[in-house]
């Protein structure tokens, strides 16, 4: 049976059609594990973030203790409303990109495991926490941080009503 169906016209593609079909498996499969399909029912993006982008970014998301590492394939872009994040384009199956809005966030804190320095953000009510590397985390860390020194000034500041 396997030598007829391999001599068959659709023979020769067996191999790649098998191929694809596995990738595309394994794409859906990390993206329901690390929780991004979770995170794209409510901030899949839907128009392009203006600021600064970062490309080849790498970072994990999932449960702490078996995250999902994508390794210099996450698009990162830091804007005013918030942070998108996006998974080239052949990884990217069951993965579309996020727009996480500032006030969705509840946390950016920058961490340390061994000599390895990352900045951890934590999402309000959700349970993946996101890790990134490099000059992208620590761009993210200082934003967020910028954000909030601004947000305390002002409830403090006495014109406000």
């Amino acid at each position: 049976m396997i030598e007829t169906l391999l001599q068959s016209p659709i023979g020769p593609l067996l191999g790649p059609l098998c191929f694809l079909a596995l990738w595309l498996f394994v794409s859906a499969l990390l993206a329901h594990f690390s929780g991004w399909s979770s995170l794209a029912t409510e901030f899949r993006a839907t128009e392009p973030t203006i600021g600064d982008r970062f490309y080849f970014v790498s970072g994990s998301m999932g449960a702490r203790g078996i995250p999902v590492n994508y390794s210099n394939c996450l698009t990162l872009t830091i804007g005013e409303r918030g942070v998108r994040l996006a998974i080239l384009l052949p990884w990217r199956f069951g993965s579309p990109p996020l727009f996480i809005p500032w006030a969705m966030i509840e946390s950016v804190t920058a961490k340390r495991f061994l000599f390895w320095r990352y900045v951890q953000i934590r999402f309000r009510d959700r349970r993946p926490r996101l890790s990134l590397h490099g000059r992208a985390g620590r761009c993210v860390l200082e934003t967020y941080d910028q954000r909030m020194a601004m947000q305390t000034r002002l409830k403090r500041s006495p014109w406000t009503i």
